[in-house]
Order: C-alpha cells, then structure tokens, then sequence
C-alpha cells in the first residue's frame, strides 16, 4: 500500500503540473510520466526528488529506497528517452556540473577496499570519469591505494579525485543522509 501510495503521489505532481522549483524546459513531465506509468520496478522506491546533474534544464529525477542495498535510481532524458541508472545510496553531486561521486566499500575478513568514481551523464547514461580504490590490510594495519592495477600514494589519489571533484558545493542525497532536506532547500533556494 505504501508503495501504491508513493506511486500515486510522483503521478499526481505530473498530473496537477504542480512542480516546486522546476523550470519548465521542454515535455519532460509527460516523458517522466510515461516511464514511470510504464515501469513497474519503482514500485520498491520510496522517495524522490528533483536534481540538475548537468548544464540543461530539464532536471533529472532521484527515486531513492532509503535503505544502503535498494540504492538510489537515477533516471535522466536525452533524446526524448529516459535512461535509469543504479547508483549507491547517498551518492553526491555538483549542481549543473555533470560530476557524480560515488562511493562503495566492501568488508573483507583480512583487508577492507572502499571504491570512489567520479561520473558524468552522456546521452543519458553515467559514464565513469576515473575509479580510484583504498585497500585497508587488517594485518600490518597499512593503506594501499590504486588507480585501475597501478599503485598511488595518498596525495595522488586525492589530487586525482580533486582533478575531476572538488570538494566544494555537494550535496547528498539518499535515505542515509541527515542533511539530505537542508541541502536540498539550500540548492533549490539558490
């Protein structure tokens, strides 16, 4: 029922045309519509919200589940289309910069390994711009970092990451993030 719910109320927001801090740009309304009318897998998410990733005006939609193993979607229109990408809960982004960061760890019994890839959308689709891992050894309690099989220092890694994501003006979004609706009304405000 709560899904049904959920369902109902991103329908209605198209239907009234009742769209706080949305530019109109083109038909994208009806495009969300259709695909959310035509797809009945977001039916597990439970929130959503209204996000500029790139430099257009037609926004980009989040649907989120709230919970770290759901994830987040984010879907995006390019051609009249709309693409949907799986992202990790809690992912940050740059407003109107087409830059993505997303970051997964994984707990291993001996060494822990946490993954940061800053993407951008193309033609609807994120793209990975670089990938950069952290490989925590519970054993000699040492940190090794890699770019794709090459070894880095820790400078490196973050003047890399830095190169393609600064560290200024993120905002997150997901079931997870406390400062989930500050930053969200602070972005929309601006």
């Amino acid at each position: 029922m709560k899904h049904l719910f959920f369902c109902m109320l991103i329908l209605s927001v198209f239907v009234s045309g009742n769209m706080p801090f949305v530019q109109e740009a083109t038909d994208y309304k009806d495009i969300y519509r259709k695909y959310l009318q035509q797809n009945k897998d977001i039916e597990q998410y439970t929130g959503w919200e209204w996000i500029y990733v790139n430099e257009d005006d037609i926004p980009e939609m989040v649907l989120t589940t709230g919970y770290q193993a759901g994830g987040d979607m984010l879907l995006a229109i390019y051609n009249g289309k709309v693409y949907s990408n799986f992202l990790p809960l809690c992912f940050q982004y740059i407003p109107k910069k087409n830059r993505i960061l997303i970051g997964k760890g994984y707990n291993g019994d001996y060494s822990d390994s946490y993954y940061q890839c800053v993407c951008k959308l193309k033609e609807g689709e994120l793209r990975t711009l670089v990938c950069v891992e952290e490989i925590h050894n519970y054993a000699d309690d040492t940190d090794k970092y890699l770019l794709g099989n090459r070894s880095i220092s820790k400078s490196e890694c973050d003047s890399i990451l830095h190169k393609y994501y600064t560290r200024f003006g993120k905002y997150c979004l997901g079931g997870s993030c406390s400062d989930n609706l500050k930053a969200m009304k602070e972005m929309w405000e601006r």
